[in-house]
């Protein structure tokens, strides 16, 4: 009975050291991910922040472009008063 008593308790003990393992060996393992997702994320903003800063300077540029063109760049056809558009006159 003694017996049974201490290799259930050596298997407790074993479980208990084995479980530690694993929860350190997975600390260590999201540990590592969490510094791979803040890196991937840093980047991932520089990216959007340089996407977003070189569309500000694109809208700039086409602003200064508008700005000199002239104010009606396609003007309307002028048409005689005295004529229709699509008659002939004889």
């Amino acid at each position: 009975m003694l017996g049974v008593v201490i290799l259930n308790c050596i298997g407790i003990a074993a479980a208990v050291y084995f479980l530690n393992i694993l929860i350190t060996g997975q600390q260590a393992h999201l540990k590592a991910l969490l510094e791979v997702q803040q890196a991937q994320t840093t980047e991932l903003l520089t990216m959007h922040k340089q996407e977003f800063d070189a569309l500000l300077e694109m809208a700039r540029s086409n602003a200064a472009l508008l700005s000199r063109l002239p104010a009606d760049p396609f003007p309307q056809p002028t048409v005689n008063p005295g004529r229709e558009i699509g008659r002939r006159s004889n």
